[in-house]
């Protein structure tokens, strides 16, 4: 049912330290058939430190690639990310 009344969300605000990185993704940038999500999910954690100081577009370019070389992965793959000025 449709309401006439808007609904706001709970909005937080957060003021991260220069070059700190958020990378959000689907599930296709960490699911690896037959294994379990926590060392995908570490592995993507740790890339960007590994990664130096690319900027955004650039480092967004190597989370997606380095699924593009896994031929295992047919899902689909999206890796938005910010980085922090």
């Amino acid at each position: 049912m449709f309401s006439r009344r808007p609904r706001r969300s709970p909005c937080t605000r957060v003021d991260p330290p220069p070059g700190s990185v958020l990378v959000l993704s689907t599930d296709g940038l960490v699911e690896v058939p037959g294994t379990g999500l926590l060392d995908p999910v570490d592995a993507l954690a740790a890339r960007p430190a590994g990664a130096g100081d690319l900027e955004a577009e650039g480092l967004a370019d190597v989370l997606v690639d380095d699924v593009r070389r896994g031929a295992h992965r047919g899902d689909d793959v999206a890796a938005p990310v910010l980085r922090a000025r």
